[in-house]
């Protein structure tokens, strides 16, 4: 996208703390820019956090950042979500509906995120990834239903993101430095 398009539509809202670029892109479809995928272009995007406590507190923010969203664009609708059909389906949905109900904001999903991880250290691995899966589902739910259009309360999430991948990295360096040495 040029650079004179993209200043012309205001950039990324600095408000949303989460779902920036579809807000953006939003704006932009709705001025009449096209639009067009290059398979070519490749950008780097942050990969979805180690732990489960970022994991959860990130889509807890995530859901409050529709609500900004929604506020925002209320003539746009969510996307539809058929019901859940079958017991498996309606067990998942009344364990979301449960978990969710434990975080009301986003330091009880960073609680119920670290009561995750340590539950991690001793589910078989095919259980501890379907925990996890219900512990963000349950907490972006709480997100929507429990946070707030005002955004800046959240910022903290996306900073302890950022300076967790600089540790990674630089520990990916350290390590990699070290190979190089002997």
């Amino acid at each position: 996208m040029r650079r004179d398009v993209l200043e012309e539509a205001g950039g990324y809202d600095p408000a949303f703390s989460y779902r920036e670029d579809s807000e953006l892109g939003l704006r932009l479809a709705r001025d009449g820019v096209r639009m067009v995928v290059d398979p070519a272009l490749v950008l780097p995007h942050r990969g979805a956090p180690a732990d489960a406590r970022t994991r959860v507190a990130r889509a807890w923010v995530s859901g409050a950042s529709e609500v900004l969203f929604a506020q925002r664009h209320p003539d746009v609708a969510p996307p539809a979500v058929p019901a859940p059909s079958g017991a498996a389906a309606q067990a998942w949905e009344a364990a979301t509906g449960a978990l969710a109900a434990l975080m009301p904001s986003h330091a009880a999903a960073r609680r119920v995120g670290s009561a995750v991880d340590r539950l991690l250290r001793v589910l078989p691995l095919g259980a501890a990834g379907r925990v996890v899966s219900l512990a963000v589902e349950a907490a972006a739910r709480a997100g929507r239903r429990h946070g707030r259009p005002e955004q800046r309360a959240y910022r903290s999430q996306k900073d302890a993101e950022l300076e967790g991948e600089a540790r990674r990295a630089a520990a990916r360096d350290a390590a990699r430095d070290a190979g190089r040495q002997r």
